[in-house]
């Protein structure tokens, strides 16, 4: 059995497709599959198994990336098709079964709108696969100590919560007794560097490791694994750690978390305020500000005591 599974671009909305790719992978244990992703989101997937091929999508002018997926994938004969980008190459190629995304429906989260898409009531929760490579290369850089993970920076200013208050946050955490012996792992972009170095600075140099633009998507994934605690913004490395199923707490300003957020048992939110299914994003730039390094700090004890 062949199944081709076209993905998401983002890392987030392609993190929370994996919800669908794990069922597939539990209920056609014979299967194939090739994998087609955008660049950012494509490592995610090479650690999945039974994967027979991985396709990059590179954005190109007339959406001439869409006619190369086409010449990579017309050839086959597919069991199935899953299209979460509603493209028109799907209904061109060779297939037994089509599961096409059209549309968002705004009465049902991201998970449960994919989770429609193949008639799964209750969607299943995002998944990831990291390699034993990835896993051998984070253990040779990680201490062997408590690890808590900060993931300061995400792709939009307005979900960043202020930096000093991740400094006051790393400050408390390593009070905490499951926590004096603690490593706190820093991850960004080498151009995050100039932004996250105030938070490195006031931490003691003994409790920090300083991981900023050093890891790809395979080893971060690894890193996470191993943590402890995960806190960040809402970002991409904030739903690989929710797919991992390590305890995380997220941080939540304009974003409707209701909509969005990771899931699970192993996942708190601690956000500004409530929202109902059907609100959008809230347009005020300053709200992420007014949540308290209290409230975090409540939200982490709670987690930490289910």
């Amino acid at each position: 059995m062949k199944i081709l599974f076209i993905t998401c671009g983002s890392i987030g909305d392609a993190v929370i497709s994996t919800g669908l790719l794990s069922h597939l992978l539990e209920t056609h244990p014979k299967a194939d599959f090739t994998i087609a992703a955008g660049p950012a989101a494509a490592p995610l997937f090479e650690a999945f198994p039974r994967l027979e091929r991985l396709i990059v999508i590179r954005k190109e002018p007339r959406k001439k990336h869409w006619i190369k997926l086409w010449q990579n994938t017309r050839h086959e004969r597919w069991d199935l098709v899953v299209d979460l980008r509603g493209s028109l190459l799907s209904f061109l190629l060779h297939a037994k079964q089509r599961r096409i995304f059209h549309s968002s429906d705004k009465s049902k989260s991201k998970i449960d709108q994919l989770g429609a898409l193949l008639g799964l009531d209750p969607s299943p929760l995002p998944m990831l696969w990291v390699s034993k490579k990835s896993t051998d290369e984070a253990k040779e850089i990680l201490p062997a100590t408590p690890l808590i993970v900060l993931i300061p920076i995400s792709n939009s200013p307005f979900k960043d919560w202020p930096i000093e208050r991740f400094s006051e946050l790393g400050e408390q955490l390593l009070k905490m007794p499951v926590f004096t012996a603690a490593t706190i792992v820093i991850l960004g972009l080498e151009h995050q560097r100039d932004a996250l170095a105030p938070l490195i600075k006031a931490l003691p140099a003994s409790s920090v490791l300083d991981l900023i633009g050093k890891t790809n998507i395979p080893l971060a994934c690894a890193i996470l694994k191993q943590a402890q605690l995960v806190i960040g913004n809402d970002s991409g490395l904030l739903h690989m750690t929710g797919a991992l199923k390590v305890s995380l707490v997220g941080l939540y300003g304009p974003t409707n978390d209701i909509k969005y957020a990771p899931r699970g048992e192993h996942v708190r939110i601690a956000k500004v305020r409530d929202f109902t299914l059907s609100e959008e994003e809230i347009n005020d730039p300053d709200i992420i500000k007014k949540l308290t390094v209290i409230h975090v700090m409540n939200t982490v004890t709670e987690l930490l005591n289910r």
